[in-house]
């Protein structure tokens, strides 16, 4: 019938659940990187405690606060169109990532 794809990756939320996650996957016998990749979203200092420093993509929370308040002053002064808007990020590898297969 259909095949059971398994994922090699996974990006995780910020905090105590990418502990979670990271604990599981050991209790499941899976090693980071070899058999799955793990990105996390915002380092925190808790990752230092999981036993391996998880690549994190690094969000610039002052220009995303910076932007926010922007929006809000547009939409306070009548503008009522949906808005996006680019916030920096930048990716901090450590070492939780396998490199692609070629």
């Amino acid at each position: 019938m259909y095949d059971r794809i398994q994922p090699t990756a996974l990006l995780l939320g910020a905090g105590v659940s990418a502990g979670a996650v990271v604990y599981t996957l050991r209790e499941m016998g899976i090693s980071i990187p070899e058999d799955m990749s793990v990105v996390a979203c915002s380092i925190t200092r808790q990752q230092d405690c999981y036993g391996i420093p998880l690549t994190a993509v690094q969000i610039m929370r002052q220009e995303m606060a910076e932007a926010a308040l922007f929006w809000l002053e547009q939409m306070w002064a009548g503008d009522k169109y949906p808005k996006k808007a680019l916030v920096p990020s930048q990716l901090e590898e450590r070492g939780s990532v396998c490199p692609l297969l070629p």
